[in-house]
């Protein structure tokens, strides 16, 4: 097995423990929205999927991609937008949806309906937050050109590398020599330019 899909089989099964940890929360606000306040199940659904997809995208920014968005810390506002109109979407409309049609119209437990739904909807949301949430704004890949600021030292062009499957990146252009490390950058399969 290559190092690549055993670097995905591992974001996979930490993904999933993000998501159970977000899903007892989840579940734990639903019940005291429900049971506690008597809130509609729709409502307390939507508030106990919210506090779930804030919960996940604070660990899968700091565990699950935290090797990819190591150089791009400066993006979390957008990660956390991206998050919400991916994940967050998929999340809260798939749950109201599939909770809905399963309590409605098979008559299933609101509980047993929301759990089926999380388990429908997560798949789609790694698929989501690998391929678009925890990207670098733009696809970077092998001759492709790429912005990088806050620095760019050895440890974040190996995880720039490690994310886009490129053996080496080679940064041309400006170094301001104030740590900046502002510049553009090209990945490359052969040959190493690590000057800036």
């Amino acid at each position: 097995m290559s190092a690549g899909k055993r670097r995905q089989l591992r974001r996979w099964g930490v993904f999933n423990a993000v998501g159970i940890l977000g899903f007892v929360l989840q579940l734990a606000v639903l019940l005291a929205l429900k049971r506690g306040l008597s809130t509609n199940y729709l409502t307390a659904t939507a508030i106990a999927v919210e506090a779930a997809v804030l919960h996940n995208f604070v660990w899968h920014e700091h565990l699950t991609w935290a090797d990819v968005v190591a150089p791009f810390r400066h993006g979390v506002w957008t990660r956390l937008l991206r998050f919400h109109i991916a994940n967050g979407l998929i999340s809260i409309l798939g749950n109201l949806g599939f909770t809905w049609g399963l309590v409605e119209g098979l008559r299933w437990p609101y509980l047993a309906a929301n759990v089926a739904s999380v388990l429908i909807c997560s798949l789609v949301n790694f698929f989501a937050s690998d391929r678009f949430v925890f990207q670098p704004l733009g696809e970077v890949s092998a001759g492709h050109r790429f912005s990088v600021g806050g620095g760019v030292d050895n440890a974040r062009k190996d995880a720039i590398c490690a994310h886009t499957g490129a053996s080496e990146i080679g940064c041309q252009g400006v170094n301001h020599g104030d740590g900046s490390g502002l510049g553009r950058g090209i990945c490359s399969r052969s040959g190493c330019m690590i000057e800036c």
